[in-house]
Order: structure tokens, then sequence, then C-alpha cells
């Protein structure tokens, strides 16, 4: 049994509502940063005139295998510090890593950059999922969990209109300073 004079009270309804609907942005930003090069892959190839190898790191091995390597102790993290501090340090690292990505002047630059998106990313899930397991019950944690996981299919969604259009009319740079919402006049 809980003791639920333990426990630190649940916010209201709205409170946790809007917390979820940050959480659920949040994740659209997470997802979005992870997938964003899958469409500005050609034109950041031939820049910096990479073979499908050199590619395949910035997309696969090397970024995978350091946002899994970060993850567990973002998870021991999540469980010892304040996790809303944490997920906001979290976006702010992957950002400006999506950001250095951008300015990035050759490629080794531009794979460092990468390893610190797939950092920064770490963090961001193991955190926002804690945080929905304090705020909703048991019998109200799938639903919240759905919602949150709505920002997977979000970012598909703004990566494949929204950034394609971007990378088309300022390139691919100009697709990743821009992020989801970014605005730019044409000159």
């Amino acid at each position: 049994m809980v003791n639920r004079e333990l426990e630190e009270p649940r916010p209201a309804v709205s409170q946790r509502a809007l917390i979820l609907l940050l959480l659920y942005f949040l994740n659209t930003l997470l997802v979005l940063d992870k997938i964003i090069l899958s469409v500005l892959l050609e034109p950041i190839k031939a820049e910096f005139s990479l073979n499908d190898s050199q590619l395949g790191l910035l997309t696969g091995a090397a970024y995978a295998l350091c946002l899994g390597v970060a993850s567990i102790p973002f998870g021991i993290a999540v469980d010892r510090t304040n996790r809303r501090n944490l997920a906001s340090a979290c976006l702010a690292v992957w950002s400006g890593m999506t950001a250095l990505c951008a300015m990035a002047p050759n490629y080794l630059v531009f794979l460092l950059a990468r390893l610190g998106v797939g950092l920064g990313e770490a963090g961001g899930g193991p955190t926002s999922l804690s945080i929905i397991s304090d705020l909703y019950e048991h019998k109200r944690r799938a639903t919240a969990m759905a919602i949150f996981s709505l920002g997977s299919p979000t970012a598909a969604l703004i990566n494949l209109t929204l950034n394609t259009q971007i990378a088309h009319h300022f390139g691919w740079r100009g697709a990743l300073i821009a992020g989801p919402g970014g605005r730019r006049r044409r000159y």
C-alpha cells in the first residue's frame, strides 16, 4: 500500500493539462531535431562531399550510440534532480547543438555537433515520462502517454511539410536554424 500522506499532491486538472501540452511540444521538438536530417541529407552530402558511411554516422551509428549511452546517466539524474530544470537544460543543449550543426564549416564539426544533439536528447524522454508518471494516476496515465507520444507524428508532419519547404527556399542550414514554426522573410 502506498501512503498517500507521504506523496505530494497532484496539481489541478488544468495545470496537469498545461504541463502535458508543454511535454507534448517538448517531445515534438525532440523528435523533430532527431529526424530533421532525413530531408536534408542530399544537400549536406553535396556540400561536404560526403560518402554514405559518413552520412550513416550522422544519422545512425555514432548518433544513436551517443544518445543510447547518455540515456542511462540521464535516467539516474532524473531520479535525483529537478526534472523541470533538467528538461529545460536538455532542450537548450539539443537546440543549441542543432544550431551549431547549421553553422558547421566542415564534416567533423557537424558530426561533433550532431553528437551534442544526441546527448541533449538523451534526457528529454526519461525526464518527460517521469513527470507524466507523477502527474497522472495509473488509470489516466496511458491517455497522457498517448498525448505525449503524438509528438512523434507531429514532428514527422512538420519535417515532411514545413522543413522541406524551408530547405527548398533557404537551404539545409536555414531549415536547421528555422526549426518548427520558424519564420523568415524572403528578400
